[in-house]
């Protein structure tokens, strides 16, 4: 799987504005990633990562396939399920 699959499926439940706000990045950014417009700096890759509670190992491995190795389930963490609607 490619990072823009990978992140479109783990982001497919949320709102790009909460999790851009959680992984410290904007929107815009996201969204270039996921239209594959620019290749996303470690930075980005971390806070991600970081939000979505995978690895950024995982992330960027085209080699590993669904599910990920969580982190922290999403659905656990109150900044996602609250902004998910």
């Amino acid at each position: 799987m490619t990072l823009e699959q990978k992140l479109t499926r783990l982001m497919r439940p949320y709102r790009i504005k909460v999790i851009a706000k959680l992984a410290g990045i904007s929107a815009h950014t996201i969204r270039n990633v996921l239209r594959r417009k620019n290749d996303p700096s470690l930075d980005t890759l971390n806070g991600l990562a970081n939000a979505l509670g995978v690895e950024v190992g995982w992330l960027v491995d085209e080699s590993k396939g669904w599910p990920p190795p969580r982190v922290q389930p999403a659905s656990d963490r109150e900044e996602l399920t609250a902004g998910a609607a």
